[in-house]
């Protein structure tokens, strides 16, 4: 018979911790963390390289600095522009290392005219916690401070008209997320759309990182164009309340202020999250699921990104209910 430690250094088929995350057996109780689909496989790799290595208390095991990443942020190649379009970024910034920071950068857009936005398509050094893409529509733009903010005057950016003061467009959790829109439909912006690039990184390595976004904005001519996109932007903004050792959840429901075509959903939530799912409310097909994201591949950092093919009809009233 097999004889386990919780941890047997330097022999990880001896270390019951990870019978505990691969698959226990019968009568060895629950997959790890209890409650969830279980660790991705690179984290459980992580684990076993440090059993490898001794199972050392302190210091840093080679190639793991206590995160999940090298001890040296690895950088990407800036993206060349789109053909069919234009490009923005957001100037490099540095990030201490082991520690994090969020900024707010105000630009104006490039164009001289109304553009007709077809997709976005941005790129990102490893790290980033989230970018978000904001708009502004309103005229106080000389309100906007110049240059880099940091959080968490972000919270508090420019003029303040109505919620943050500007209008979701687009964002990534991800290094690199292609969002393009079905034929026929466009986003349209101003001509020098006032916008915010928002960006959040999380600085997992031993040495400074170096925050970056590029942002390829692809668009078409009006004639083009046979419906409007816009976004929908909900937060669920109360705390949930989770007993040690537990799971808890909490739902939230958005209603069609007008006729619409759904095209596409994705979700933010961060460590904790293990499940999040979005229920149609209202109509035929009232209660139905259209969205799950949350377990392997697509964990709370890797959120599924649907399209709907074709696009989902919701009339006004409808709703979507969000479990988290």
């Amino acid at each position: 018979q097999q004889l386990y430690k919780r941890v047997s250094p330097g022999v990880p088929g001896s270390s019951f911790i990870l019978k505990k995350l691969e698959g226990p057996d019968e009568g060895e109780g629950d997959l790890m963390p209890q409650g969830s689909t279980g660790l991705s496989q690179d984290r459980i790799d992580l684990i076993r390289n440090w059993i490898l290595a001794g199972a050392p208390a302190e210091g840093v095991v080679a190639g793991d600095p206590g995160g999940f990443a090298p001890d040296v942020q690895p950088l990407i190649d800036p993206p060349p522009p789109p053909t069919d379009g234009f490009q923005i970024k957001l100037p490099p910034y540095t990030i201490p290392a082991r520690e994090e920071r969020e900024i707010c950068q105000y630009m104006e857009l490039p164009n001289d005219q109304p553009i007709y936005v077809t997709g976005f398509e941005m790129s990102m050094n490893p790290g980033s916690h989230h970018f978000i893409l904001y708009k502004y529509d309103g005229t106080q733009t000389d309100k906007f401070p110049q240059g880099p903010v940091d959080d968490p005057a972000c919270l508090n950016f420019g003029p303040g008209e109505g919620g943050f003061g500007y209008r979701f467009v687009t964002g990534s959790q991800v290094d690199y997320y292609n969002v393009p829109f079905p034929p026929g439909v466009a986003m349209m912006l101003q001509p020098h759309q006032p916008v915010i690039l928002n960006s959040h990184y999380i600085n997992h390595w031993n040495a400074a990182a170096t925050g970056a976004v590029w942002v390829n904005i692809h668009t078409t001519d009006a004639a083009h164009v046979q419906y409007t996109a816009e976004n929908i932007f909900d937060v669920n903004l109360f705390g949930i309340n989770v007993p040690p050792g537990m799971i808890a959840s909490t739902s939230q429901t958005w209603f069609a202020p007008d006729d619409l075509y759904l095209f596409s959903l994705t979700s933010h939530m961060h460590k904790r999250g293990t499940q999040f799912v979005v229920d149609k409310t209202g109509g035929a097909d009232n209660g139905s699921e259209i969205y799950r994201s949350g377990s392997e591949p697509n964990g709370w950092d890797d959120p599924l990104n649907k399209v709907y093919n074709p696009p989902l009809f919701m009339k006004k009233g409808e709703g979507l209910k969000y479990t988290c």
